[in-house]
């Protein structure tokens, strides 16, 4: 049974919990401590690692606080994921290794392996690396990015990462990382022998003996063969626009949230993928405005343009609720007050 995480309790959430999340189904993996993961609120999850925390799966030599998602992400089929998370302020990470988000190899694969694709603590520096086997069947590990400086303890990131896992050649990656892109990769991506990955969260590591906390929070989780693209930017106040994704009457993934600045002539990218081959409406919700009485304290949210699997609209051909603030500016759309514009589908699947 998968609990829905505002209904799970605050606290002790045990090793094999379920757990409905981001639009997929969760399994706790940790050592049944009473800090191994908390519910914070209905959009965060905290993970805590303390010395000798063992998950029962494991040997003793390693530990585990982690969730590990229960739909698996078959290979050449997209899959989005984006969450904020942050590592709490604490002692030096002096783990030999240390994985805090990763996509792990399903069970057809040989066991042992490292995953082909993780983000990593090495020391206090945030790595990504990739995984795949050459034509000898040898495995090979490309590090994309390792951030020369420290990780920020107690900021909360804005991670995205857009993935496409083909051993065979076609494989695609990449991660932003608060607005900005810190990984690309195309090629060889996973292993010749698996058929489909999985998305885990929190803290796995060598022993240690330093105590570590990290939290989660608004995990979206979208796969699948088609992929909806929406170019948007913003007007910052107090923090950035969000908006959810409704695909004919249903919620796509999670909250997304812009990064870049309208004013700087910026756009962000934010993809999300499922089965959208028949999609007919898709609209975009702004769901936190702000305005405190003049130009520059006022929060906005622009649509330049949505794309399926490469087809795009502008933001001209939405169908505007002027009751709600919304205007066209020239081919895009701006939503100056919470509320919905909505683009017909029906056009664009005759080319699909």
């Amino acid at each position: 049974m998968f609990t829905d995480i505002e209904n799970l309790g605050q606290t002790d959430i045990q090793n094999g919990a379920g757990i409905a999340l981001g639009g997929d189904d969760f399994a706790a993996q940790n050592a049944s401590r009473s800090w191994s993961l908390s519910a914070l609120d209905a959009d965060t999850l905290r993970f805590e690692l303390r010395s000798g925390d063992h998950w029962p799966g494991d040997g003793t030599e390693v530990e585990r606080s982690e969730i590990s998602d229960q739909q698996d992400v078959t290979n050449s089929d997209s899959v989005h994921v984006s969450y904020q998370f942050m590592v709490e302020n604490g002692a030096q990470n002096t783990a030999a290794w240390l994985v805090i988000g990763q996509f792990h190899q399903d069970s057809s694969s040989a066991p042992g392996r490292s995953p082909p694709f993780e983000i990593d603590l090495s020391g206090e520096h945030m790595v990504v690396e990739v995984r795949y086997q050459d034509a000898s069947g040898e495995v090979v590990t490309k590090d994309l990015f390792t951030d020369p400086a420290d990780i920020q303890r107690d900021h909360l990131y804005d991670m995205n990462i857009s993935a496409t896992f083909d051993p065979a050649g076609n494989g695609h990656l990449t991660v932003t990382r608060d607005g900005d892109q810190i990984a690309k990769y195309d090629g060889p991506f996973g292993y010749l022998d698996q058929s489909s990955v999985y998305w885990k969260q929190g803290i796995y590591r060598a022993d240690a003996s330093e105590t570590m906390a990290v939290q989660y929070k608004n995990l979206s989780i979208t796969h699948g063969p088609d992929t909806l693209v929406f170019h948007v930017s913003e007007d910052a106040y107090q923090g950035d626009a969000r908006f959810v994704v409704n695909v004919d009457g249903q919620q796509v993934g999670g909250v997304q949230t812009v990064h870049a600045s309208h004013a700087a002539g910026a756009w962000d990218d934010i993809s999300l993928a499922g089965n959208f081959a028949n999609a007919h409406d898709v609209s975009v919700e702004f769901v936190n405005d702000r305005w405190d009485g003049t130009d520059s304290t006022d929060r906005n949210l622009y649509v330049g343009s949505v794309s399926l699997n490469g087809q795009s609209l502008t933001g001209s051909d939405a169908q505007l609720n002027f009751s709600s603030g919304q205007q066209h500016l020239g081919d895009s759309v701006e939503l100056a007050q919470n509320g919905s514009v909505t683009f017909d589908m029906t056009g664009l699947n005759w080319h699909i």
